[in-house]
């Protein structure tokens, strides 16, 4: 079974979510003032974003697949890295 969601895991807990889902999630970047965050959106084995959840390395996290992450950053103030 699969989870719909839009993760956000702060910097210090990147490296956790990582450990938990891969090494290829959790590496678009987003920022709120001087704060760092990773995210990561999409459909988690359920077994995967419940380890997310037990851990507590979720920082914010929208299960409403309608919702664009665009959306989603926008009402938590952070705006996304560019990457180069």
């Amino acid at each position: 079974m699969k989870t719909f969601a839009t993760v956000i895991v702060t910097k210090g807990n990147q490296s956790a979510a990582q450990a938990v889902t891969s090494v290829d999630m959790f590496r678009a970047e987003l920022k709120k003032g001087l704060s760092r965050y990773f995210f990561s959106s999409g459909y988690f084995p359920t077994s995967q974003y419940q380890a997310l959840v037990d851990g507590g390395l979720i920082h914010e996290e929208e299960l409403d697949s309608t919702v664009s992450t665009s959306d989603t950053f926008a009402t938590l103030g952070m705006t996304r890295v560019s990457e180069e």
